[in-house]
């Protein structure tokens, strides 16, 4: 079982990350990115690949957002689904881009 992250380094930004029932979402939200504070926030209770998917969903906002890049939602969903299964159904390559080169 891996160990939600709490913490994203996005472009050089540090966003924090809570997983919470309710709050600042609202009923058709499962995630939230609020740049100002630097803050992400995931809907707790979502299935596995749900969760994370949203996650990854929020952090290409968090992207987009400092890289001065206005990406309608729909961009953004497309976005999400491809990235995901790209990671998801290629682990080697996942490992092989997080390799580091002096390893």
């Amino acid at each position: 079982m891996s160990i939600r992250p709490a913490l994203l380094r996005i472009l050089g930004k540090s966003y924090s990350v809570s997983y919470r029932k309710g709050g600042p979402l609202g009923d058709d939200e499962q995630g939230d990115c609020n740049y100002q504070k630097q803050e992400i926030t995931v809907m707790d209770g979502l299935g596995g690949d749900e969760e994370r998917a949203t996650l990854l969903h929020e952090a290409i906002h968090c992207v987009a957002y400092a890289m001065g890049i206005n990406l309608p939602e729909k961009h953004v969903e497309a976005l999400e689904g491809g990235l995901y299964a790209l990671m998801v159904d290629n682990p080697d390559l996942m490992n092989y881009l997080l390799r580091r080169q002096d390893a």
